[in-house]
């Protein structure tokens, strides 16, 4: 079957397929299908083994410095902020490499449906496809800045090294170790000249790595809905203007070839979109072994009756053809209806877990870094605190955004279906266009287990129960 794939242009501009190419420095998402040398091969494994060996050491070393850090209660509520979000993109490394053939399969299928397959798009389906990649690449510049940000944060507020000759006490010298701006243990002292300034190299190159990959996984996560919900806006547009595009297009093959919709049908489908125009007497005629259909019809405005001037409108034959490429059309937008439910239902089986887990936490974690920032008595820690909540508040709100778009673009289906004059169709067409009025009734959605669907509602739950929590702490912190 026909289909068309993206322009040069847009693919180079694609954030799924840009941010697919950075999986690959991972050693995340590889296709198997692609051949590779033993070499590469081998490489791919020791770039997966890194990226999850990364993965576990920030999340062991957290946990590790949490509990070592119970008898201080303002450093533990720190390493707990830092704990969650290493829990978080644990699940996330962990979704990718279980369900990688599912994510290649859902970006297979988004690529090769961002248009109607066997139907060439108008130019304002490939505006909406343009507007949707856009919006993608513009909220990517949007979280790539904040990570930015957030990094140098966290470098800024990265602690010096201690000064031991000002320390007379030898003991304590001996309990001193280097403190982490991530809150993250060592299993070395590491307060010494040159280990000291190594520690933190390391520390800051593997941070960068370490966020950066996670940074990826929840743009490609925004990504793979923004295009969803652009292909339902795509499918919206062609059911709304299905019939005027058939009479463009056979009247532009009756203009080229002499055969097909003449300009009448086009003037009529546009009289009924002003009025309503329907037959009061029909006659045929033979002329040269071709059937005309020959009436008087009536437009009817405001309930009075403006009479047309009798006229031959209708050659038989151009009916028929209208009608039947009206019924392929309308099978080619019920099998990309189908299929876009089919994705949203694949998307749904393989972020659950993520999104899950992140709306558990973020409630909890919105709170607690605003303990942070309400403690903070050094500038450098309160704009630290401040880019985090900014980032952590774009990885949970963009997603419930963006949900939020894909149930009214799902819903909006039903809606087109009914306002494409169906009536005006053959019984075939009339009969086929139901199962997608009922199927939009129940609109796409991505769930999140106990807590419902993704949505802005949901969203605002979890900054109401954020701020209990918030006030709830602050409280407790200061009896």
């Amino acid at each position: 079957m026909f289909f068309q794939k993206l322009s040069e242009k847009l693919r180079k501009q694609n954030i799924l397929e840009i941010n697919l190419k950075i999986f690959k420095y991972y050693g995340i998402l590889l296709d198997d299908s692609v051949k590779r040398t033993p070499w590469e091969k081998a490489m791919d494994i020791i770039k997966q083994v890194f990226t999850t060996s990364l993965v576990v050491q920030y999340f062991l070393g957290t946990a590790v410095e949490l509990y070592l850090s119970m008898d201080n209660v303002q450093r533990a509520g720190n390493c707990f902020i830092f704990l969650i979000s290493h829990l978080k993109n644990a699940v996330k490394l962990g979704t990718l490499i279980i369900y990688r053939k599912r994510i290649l399969l859902l970006l297979a299928k988004i690529e090769n449906n961002n248009y109607i397959q066997g139907i060439t798009p108008t130019n304002s389906e490939r505006s909406l496809v343009e507007k949707y990649v856009n919006l993608s690449k513009r909220i990517a510049k949007y979280v790539w800045i904040s990570f930015f940000i957030t990094q140098v944060s966290l470098a800024a507020n990265m602690p010096p090294r201690p000064n031991l000759e000002l320390i007379a006490d030898p003991e304590e010298i001996k309990n001193i170790r280097r403190d982490s701006s991530i809150k993250m243990w060592f299993p070395f002292k590491a307060i010494e000249s040159p280990y000291f300034e190594v520690t933190a190299v390391y520390e800051c190159i593997t941070m960068s790595i370490y966020f950066a990959f996670t940074t990826t996984v929840n743009i490609t996560l925004v990504g793979l809905i923004i295009h969803m919900t652009g292909q339902f806006a795509v499918l919206v547009d062609a059911i709304q203007n299905g019939a005027t595009r058939v009479a463009e297009l056979l009247s532009q093959k009756r203009r080229d070839t002499g055969y097909g919709v003449g300009a009448e049908v086009v003037r009529l489908l546009q009289d009924q979109r002003t009025g309503r125009i329907y037959p009061t007497r029909l006659e045929s005629t033979d002329t040269e072994g071709q059937s005309e259909i020959c009436g008087k019809s009536e437009r009817v405005i405001g309930g009075t009756e403006e009479p047309i001037e009798e006229k031959c409108f209708f050659e038989l034959s151009a009916r028929e053809m209208f009608h039947r490429e009206m019924d392929r059309y309308l099978g080619c937008y019920v099998a990309h209806h189908q299929e876009l439910l089919q994705m949203v239902e694949l998307l749904d089986s393989v972020v659950s877990a993520i999104m899950f887990t992140q709306i558990l936490t973020s409630a909890i974690l919105f709170a607690f870094i605003g303990i942070l920032m309400a403690s903070a008595t050094d500038s450098s820690i309160f704009i630290m605190a401040m880019t985090c909540l900014t980032y952590v508040m774009l990885e949970t709100g963009l997603v419930c955004w963006i949900a939020t778009e894909l149930s009214t673009q799902s819903e909006e289906v039903g809606a087109a279906a009914g306002r494409c004059e169906w009536f005006n169709e053959s019984i075939r067409f009339r009969n086929s266009i139901i199962p997608i009025i009922m199927r939009a009734q129940r609109p796409a959605r991505l769930s999140v287990g106990p807590f419902g669907t993704l949505s802005l509602e949901l969203f605002g739950k979890i900054m109401n129960s954020a701020y209990s929590y918030f006030t709830l702490l602050k409280e407790v912190s200061g009896k």
